[in-house]
């Protein structure tokens, strides 16, 4: 497959006379169908105007094939191809000729091998007179391959017959050209296209596009439909990478901290979380924190020792179940968050659940212990204006505990302080 991908590519002879750029962008965190989802990733290609007519043939090497270090994926092919067949409605239709069925889009060579090159190619190896529908404008105008009529057919007395509808190739979209843009998020240019999406369990921020031979581009030359100079093509006299996290450019500096003093306003009732005990037995209230509830802010914690280990930090978030996982994926958010995995995880949760409420605290956090009697935690979630506002409702922390002494302390009976309403 690879063979035959560069010999397409090799009759796009290169030109010096022109200078054609195309842009593959990137786009992480983004679904095919523009909106934000987290380890999915859409591929664009934006071409350069006013040089040329289009993108022909396009190749993406992805560090994902064999041997490669980028995570594993799930490729879907979204650029538009497909075919028409004559409409044997057409009152000229003869039954025993045999008309040519024509292609149009991104249909030859279009393939996702196992060294992670993606491509496609408008069928070169055809005549456009006869097979090939050029469709001209890809990557630089909006269109649909439904609108697209093809020559008509010729019979042997003259008449013509009309071609029927578009049939569209399994995954490829039927309308192109239309780039999903948001505010925050690097703006695509208008008539850029979807080459492909795909989705990884894990590891998105290794996903990159590799500069290597694989990685490249043709253009139409000009917009002629037929004749000798309908296939003229060149590459693209440069072909530049780009890269943009939909997810908006300031959400992976949504922040947690653990901190000796309070970063934002305290929003503590009664001024702190109060917590006691001592030697790693420690019991916390569960603090309703002031009403309304804020997506940046402070609660400071009153007493926690300076002892070795870490601090387990409980909260309610309120928000949508999309907006808070959205936020607890945050790149400076997510090396903090515990799962279940954790050997206080369950522990934790059997013991302080009751006292949040209706389905226990939703995000549990993790941090070292630092010296002093008061500490605060910090949230903000305030620049993860692409998932809406995630606010702390309920908190309650408690540092690393033995599990006999948790237990133990589990009977004492737990605090829970009533909201306080802002004045």
């Amino acid at each position: 497959m690879k063979k035959l991908w560069l010999g397409i590519i090799g009759l796009a002879a290169a030109s010096t006379a022109h200078a054609a750029i195309v842009t593959y962008t990137l786009s992480i965190n983004e679904s095919p169908t523009g909106t934000v989802v987290l380890n999915s990733f859409v591929v664009w290609a934006s071409v350069s105007t006013g040089d040329n007519s289009g993108l022909a043939t396009y190749g993406v090497d992805l560090n994902t094939g064999t041997g490669e270090t980028g995570p594993a994926v799930t490729i879907t092919q979204r650029s538009p191809g497909g075919s028409w067949d004559v409409n044997d409605q057409d009152p000229n239709f003869d039954p025993s000729a045999a008309y040519p069925q024509k292609t149009g889009g991104f249909t030859l060579v279009r393939q996702s091998n196992a060294q992670g090159v993606y491509s496609g190619s408008q069928d070169l190896l055809r005549t456009p007179d006869f097979d090939m529908h050029k469709v001209v404008g890809m990557g630089q105008t909006a269109g649909s391959m439904a609108t697209i009529v093809p020559t008509p057919a010729q019979n042997a007395d003259g008449t013509t017959v009309a071609y029927g509808p578009y049939h569209t190739l399994s995954g490829a979209n039927t309308p192109y050209g239309t780039a999903t843009n948001r505010s925050g998020v690097q703006v695509l240019a208008a008539g850029s296209i979807r080459l492909f999406s795909g989705t990884v369990t894990s590891g998105l921020a290794n996903l990159q596009i590799q500069p290597t031979v694989d990685t490249s581009a043709a253009v139409w030359l000009d917009n002629t439909q037929s004749g000798p100079t309908a296939i003229t093509v060149f590459n693209a006299q440069q072909v530049n990478l780009a890269f943009r996290d939909f997810q908006g450019t300031v959400a992976a500096n949504d922040t947690v901290s653990l901190s000796a003093a309070p970063a934002n306003a305290n929003q503590a009732v009664g001024n702190a979380i109060a917590v006691t005990g001592s030697n790693n037995q420690y019991i916390s209230e569960v603090d309703q924190l002031i009403d309304p509830s804020v997506n940046k802010g402070s609660a400071v914690i009153s007493t926690i020792h300076g002892e070795a280990g870490t601090d387990y930090v409980m909260a309610n978030l309120i928000g949508t179940a999309a907006d808070r996982a959205a936020v607890l994926a945050g790149s400076s958010i997510a090396p903090f968050v515990v799962t279940s995995s954790d050997p206080q995880f369950a522990a934790l949760h059997a013991i302080y659940d009751s006292q949040f409420g209706t389905g226990g605290f939703n995000a549990l956090f993790k941090f070292a212990n630092i010296s002093g009697d008061l500490k605060a935690f910090n949230w903000d979630f305030s620049q993860n204006t692409a998932h809406g506002a995630v606010t702390v409702d309920q908190l309650a922390v408690v540092p690393e505990p033995a599990s006999i002494g948790l237990l133990a302390f589990a009977g004492l009976g737990l605090l829970a302080r009533r909201r306080r309403v802002h004045a």
